[in-house]
């Protein structure tokens, strides 16, 4: 792929595959929205804004849904991001039953 960048500059960065993150900063915190193979699935890591939370990111996922369960750091954030991307979105208890066993 850098070999492609350097003979040919002006060709276009293939896109990334798999899953992916894009930041949207929005100052001072930072939002990421869940790519995959380069395309938004609408999944979506949100800070909640406040500088001293303990648990300041949540899930959103693609039919505006709020999960339940907050977390601490953006690793597991993505984790179950992960996991609202593959399952169900209408079984929540089955959702937060297994963010619970694998975080935990």
């Amino acid at each position: 792929m850098t070999a492609q960048l350097i003979l040919f500059p002006e060709l276009p960065a293939p896109p990334a595959r798999g899953v992916t993150w894009q930041r949207h900063p929005m100052p001072p915190f930072t939002n990421y929205e869940m790519l995959n193979d380069g395309i938004p699935n609408g999944v979506w890591i949100r800070h909640c804004g406040h500088q001293t939370a303990l648990r300041p990111y949540y899930v959103v996922a693609p039919n505006d849904d709020i999960i339940e369960r907050k977390f601490r750091r953006l690793e597991e954030a993505k984790l179950a991001a992960t996991m609202v991307a593959k399952c169900r979105y209408s079984d929540e208890a089955w959702l937060n039953e297994m963010l619970t066993r694998r975080l935990l």
